[in-house]
């Protein structure tokens, strides 16, 4: 047994007080620190687990905003493209060709 409020060892669990301090010697007040280290290892455990949560939720949100940009760049791309090669000038250079061939 150790004492709750030094933690020296006591070898005789008779003893009613700690021979190093003078705290109180209960079976109690062991208990109650082993309860508060597994409260408080508990507590940092469950706060490492939040924050693992939140950065996964922030990596996620991350790749939805670049695909939502890749999409956007894609469409305003194929809009410039197909602004470019529109029907009137694929006609004209088609009349051209064959303009050429023909005569």
């Amino acid at each position: 047994m150790q004492c709750p409020n030094c933690n020296k060892e006591i070898t005789d669990v008779s003893q009613k007080f700690c021979g190093s301090c003078g705290a109180p010697l209960t079976v109690q007040a062991s208990e109650d620190g082993k309860m508060r280290k597994r409260i408080l290892d508990e507590a940092w455990a469950a706060g490492k687990e939040q924050g693992r949560k939140e950065e996964q939720k922030r990596a996620a949100n991350e790749e939805l905003l670049l695909l939502w940009a890749s999409i956007l760049l894609g469409a305003m791309a194929g809009g410039i493209i197909g602004a470019q090669t529109t029907e009137p000038s694929g006609n004209s250079a088609l009349r051209m060709v064959a303009g050429i061939i023909i005569g």
